[in-house]
């Protein structure tokens, strides 16, 4: 993908204990407008309600930006992962591919028909997280929080700068 055709993009990583997205209008460095990170304080016990939360939450970054396209990372199982297979066996995987699939919902309803899902290792190659948000604050000068350098990463990623 070129720099232009990363305008009016919005990069996600969704998360339930944190959804982190870059809002792209270049105008010379590979820096996105704008970044956020959306958090919902419903109980953890509640995860219907806590993504539902997270959904309005996101229809309210759509509303503002109305982006082009928006690109989410998808869901991966990693056989060879402890932490992936933990994740899966702990049910988080479950409720993270359907937070996905109620962010795609959104993008629909919202008149975005153009939704990329990629797989993480498809960005990240095999970075683990503290280098991505090392290459993250290398390219754009910047720091993020947690879940926003993913998303920032995605961006980059997707230009050939990370």
């Amino acid at each position: 993908m070129s720099r232009r055709e990363l305008n009016g993009v919005l990069t996600v990583d969704p998360g339930m204990e944190g959804t982190g997205w870059a809002y792209w209008t270049l105008r010379g460095a590979i820096i996105p407008e704008d970044t956020g990170v959306l958090k919902t304080t419903v109980d953890r016990k509640l995860t219907i309600m806590r993504m539902l939360d997270l959904s309005r939450k996101f229809a309210d970054v759509l509303k503002r930006w109305t982006p082009r396209a928006v690109v989410l990372e998808g869901v991966s199982l990693w056989s060879g992962s402890k932490r992936s297979q933990t994740a899966a066996a702990g049910g988080a995987t479950f409720k993270l591919a359907t937070l996905l699939g109620i962010y795609m919902q959104s993008c629909d309803t919202h008149g975005i028909l153009t939704v990329h899902v990629i797989d993480p290792r498809a960005w990240t190659g095999n970075l683990n997280e503290e280098q991505v948000v090392r290459r993250v604050t290398l390219a754009t000068g910047e720091s993020y929080q947690r879940h926003v350098a993913d998303a920032v990463g995605i961006g980059l990623a997707m230009v050939g700068a990370l």
